[in-house]
């Protein structure tokens, strides 16, 4: 069975999604995604399947997993509201985690393709939409850099320890300022 999401319901669940359209791009949006129920237990993406595809749950709860050396680290949940392989919809390639439905879920898929074809239309829709999901991806590598740079520095969850190896802090320091361009030496 075909699930279908009314405007109200997915103007509801992805407010950062719909302030980029008006009534007939939200319309042309919807109709260019495809629904997709998924059961408990199903994959619907695996680390390293390429992919196009941008999903938003409208319904369920999802798991990302990464294949550790011989195991799943689990990364998170996705939820009804949620959005993910938001960069293959800008790129696409290897996705970069497993996503798994722990429940019987429903998406909305929207293909590379899909969206390129409405950027014929919707020029500035689309164009709307790449930004806002590009300002989210440049955060997560935030957030990944600091992360990658309190763990560098000996530090955890952003609470310094200053008895931990300096040297290694200074190393992290110089990797942070680098990653943002900023020159040796300046603060």
């Amino acid at each position: 069975m075909v699930m279908s999401i009314d405007i109200q319901a997915f103007e509801n669940l992805f407010p950062d999604v719909v302030r980029h359209c008006d009534k007939g791009e939200l319309d042309a949006l919807l109709a260019a995604a495809s629904s997709q129920e998924i059961p408990a237990g199903e994959v619907v993406i695996r680390e390293g399947d390429v992919s196009g595809d941008l999903y938003f749950v409208v319904k369920g709860r999802l798991t990302s997993t990464l294949q550790g050396d011989n195991e799943f680290i689990e990364v998170g949940e996705v939820l009804a509201g949620d959005s993910f392989c938001k960069g293959s919809l800008l790129d696409p390639g290897p996705a970069i985690m497993t996503v798994t439905a722990n429940e019987d879920s429903e998406l909305l898929m929207l293909s590379h393709n899909a969206f390129r074809e409405l950027e014929k239309e919707y020029l500035s829709m689309t164009g709307n939409l790449l930004r806002m999901l590009s300002d989210e991806l440049i955060e997560l590598c935030r957030n990944a850099d600091r992360m990658l740079f309190n763990r560098s520095a000996g530090l955890a969850d952003d609470e310094p320890d200053r008895n931990k190896g300096s040297s290694m802090r200074e190393w992290a320091v110089s990797t942070f300022r680098g990653l943002f361009g900023e020159q040796e030496g300046k603060s």
